[in-house]
């Protein structure tokens, strides 16, 4: 919870920055990681504040992992989903493209939790989650 808080303060820190307070000025202030960074960016874009939320994935993750996506091979700001739900709603889902290549049966369903905005997406545009755990 305490990770979640820092993570939260770090996106209102970006938020509320003036246009020349940079991340390294925050790095310089405190004991940060990278997903620190992600919500601060977030923040100093004026994104949605990230909210707490469910969702579903094909393939494994690590817990606060981040998906890699292999076109590009480069990390995604968080793990992919396939659908996001806010208080059991239903709020994004990822493109049909995604759906058709991921599901073909291969892989294994994972339920998630974690932390969601509507202003951050994959690359081959899926919802993704920030600070995902398994449920």
């Amino acid at each position: 919870m305490l990770k979640e808080i820092t993570y939260l303060g770090s996106f209102d820190v970006g938020f509320e920055a003036d246009e020349n307070y940079s991340f390294r000025d925050f790095m310089a202030e405190y004991d940060i990681d990278e997903i620190c960074e992600i919500f601060f960016k977030m923040g100093k874009e004026k994104m949605e504040r990230p909210v707490k939320a469910t969702g579903w994935r094909y393939g494994e993750f690590t817990d606060y992992g981040r998906s890699n996506n292999f076109r590009d091979n480069k990390l995604e700001e968080g793990i992919s989903l396939m659908e996001v739900f806010v208080n059991g709603e239903s709020k994004d889902k990822a493109s049909t493209a995604s759906t058709l290549f991921f599901g073909n049966g291969d892989k294994e369903k994972f339920e998630v939790s974690g932390w969601w905005t509507p202003d951050v997406w994959g690359t081959d545009g899926e919802p993704l989650m920030l600070l995902a755990k398994h449920i």
